[in-house]
């Protein structure tokens, strides 16, 4: 045995639980098949039938006794046989005769299916339409990342459709309803930024090399909002913002951990953000000696300002 279909149907009219109904179909096809060691009778034990189902041992001792009670399992003489009533027989045999118990609107389940994979809805067949439904519904919420916190309300107004045996149109025009109001959602929570924000963000990442820069438009919006929070929350200068990231990425020990925009904001050990550990160690810092290049540059600037400032006064006197 490698599957239990569970035919909801004949479970609520029962009222039993899946883990009851797989025991029960357990022992019905043990029972009724041609290997049985005894005809008619279900040999398996407790621990087999622990292993195969996946529940602990004890569990399937009570639950085979609480099916026993209830008359759909019947125990042999031995006390290790088992098989199920015609209670329960009759209803693996005749399964369409259990439609009754769902909504009425369930019943044409087939033909609900098809509707609902023409408008791009359903997305697997099913025997009863109420496992339909709960299926697209656990598929709509994940695709459409619904918040945890709506899941209750949404289902509750799905299956309100249902329940008041109002037609696939609702239901369909419920979903797309929802859809465009996702779409809606998401346009408007595209982030727009000050054109501040956009002008020093584009000093930012020249101090970062082309393989540490966002690379998508999602990565882009955090580097552009931890600039606006390191501003409006924190109370940060762009322009001293810009000079603890230029320091950061050209201090010789932080260079190859500031790797992101979003590490500034973040705590170290001692709850202080890095922005400010920054700034702290700018100030203590020693000044980095000039090389031979920059300084015999700064000579000529001077000089070249003294020429230009004699050449000036000269050519005021004539």
């Amino acid at each position: 045995m490698s599957y239990t279909t569970i035919q909801h149907a004949i479970r609520i009219k029962l009222d039993i639980s899946p883990n009851e109904y797989m025991i029960l179909d357990m022992v019905y096809r043990m029972a009724t098949s041609p290997k049985a060691r005894i005809p008619g009778w279900c040999y398996s034990s407790k621990n087999y039938i622990s292993k195969i189902i996946g529940i602990h041992e004890s569990n399937v001792f009570r639950t085979i006794n609480r099916l026993i009670a209830k008359g759909l399992l019947i125990r042999g003489e031995e006390g290790t046989l088992l098989r199920t009533s015609d209670k329960w027989n009759t209803l693996q045999m005749n399964p369409e005769d259990n439609y009754g118990v769902l909504p009425d609107h369930t019943r044409d389940s087939q033909k609900h299916t098809r509707v609902l994979q023409e408008e791009g809805i359903a997305f697997r067949n099913d025997t009863y339409g109420v496992s339909l439904y709960n299926k697209y519904i656990d598929n709509y919420i994940n695709d459409n990342n619904i918040d945890n916190t709506k899941i209750k309300d949404f289902m509750s107004e799905f299956f309100s459709l249902l329940n008041d045996e109002l037609g696939l149109d609702d239901v369909i025009k419920l979903v797309k309803d929802r859809k465009k109001k996702k779409e809606k959602s998401s346009a408007e929570k595209e982030k727009v930024f000050s054109s501040q924000v956009e002008h020093f963000y584009t000093q930012a990442i020249e101090h970062f090399p082309e393989h540490l820069r966002p690379k998508t438009k999602s990565a882009e919006n955090n580097w552009k909002d931890e600039l606006r929070k390191l501003n409006e929350l924190d109370k940060i200068p762009f322009s001293k913002i810009i000079e603890v990231i230029e320091w950061g990425r050209n201090d010789t020990f932080w260079s190859s951990n500031f790797l992101t925009l979003n590490r500034l904001r973040k705590k170290n050990k001692e709850g202080i953000k890095y922005v400010v550990v920054f700034s702290e160690k700018m100030k203590t810092a020693k000044p980095k000696e000039k090389t031979f290049a920059e300084t015999e540059q700064e000579r000529i600037d001077r000089l070249t300002m003294k020429f230009d400032e004699a050449l000036n006064i000269m050519n005021s006197k004539l």
